[in-house]
């Protein structure tokens, strides 16, 4: 599975990640999954997933 987010700064994805919105989508998402990773990455035109 893979979740993106785009934002204009660090600051926001900072913000958003430790939301209790996304803590309740990331509890629920732990319910369904093993092995889960995330990570934020700087994006680039080039940059493909």
């Amino acid at each position: 599975m893979i979740v993106e987010g785009i934002t204009e700064t660090l600051e926001t994805m900072r913000s958003l990640l430790s939301s209790a919105e996304w803590s309740a989508l990331h509890e629920r998402l732990m319910r369904f999954v093993e092995d889960y990773q995330q990570k934020v990455i700087i994006g680039r035109p080039d940059l493909q997933i």
